[in-house]
């Protein structure tokens, strides 16, 4: 049987939810004549072995990985569109989420030091013991 798998954030709290999109998609694949469709996604496995894996039907992986690591293996087939806060069709943005106490600068500073690198003069991180922070994309 073929592999099938949705791994980046794969998070115990979406399992439910990647497993409710991979039954519409394997169902709309099988309808469109694809065989060996699995019932079900291989959720914990390394995606390292996931995507050497010669039975892998369909994965997911980020855009770097495609082009470089895995250029000879994978290949694209659709770039999904999420509705999500700070998403617009297929462009995204990432937050960061530092957790430090006043005292410690060990992931504070090097996070404050790129930030204000692509948008000087802001201030990022209020003086509470954890802050988040939406960064656009950058392209």
């Amino acid at each position: 049987m073929a592999t099938a798998s949705l791994p980046m954030y794969d998070l115990p709290e979406v399992c439910n939810a990647h497993d409710t999109l991979w039954s519409v998609l394997a169902q709309n694949l099988r309808h469109q004549g694809v065989n060996n469709v699995p019932d079900s996604l291989a959720h914990g496995r390394p995606v390292a072995t996931l995507w050497n894996d010669p039975d892998l039907l369909i994965s997911q992986c980020c855009g770097y990985d495609i082009v470089h690591s895995y250029k000879d293996i994978l290949r694209p087939i659709a770039t999904p569109q999420f509705a999500a806060f700070g998403c617009l069709g297929e462009n995204y943005c990432s937050t960061i989420v530092v957790i430090n106490g006043p005292e410690s600068h060990s992931g504070m500073s090097p996070c404050a030091i790129w930030l204000l690198s692509v948008t000087p003069g802001a201030s990022f991180f209020p003086a509470s013991k954890s802050a988040a922070v939406t960064v656009p994309a950058l392209t």
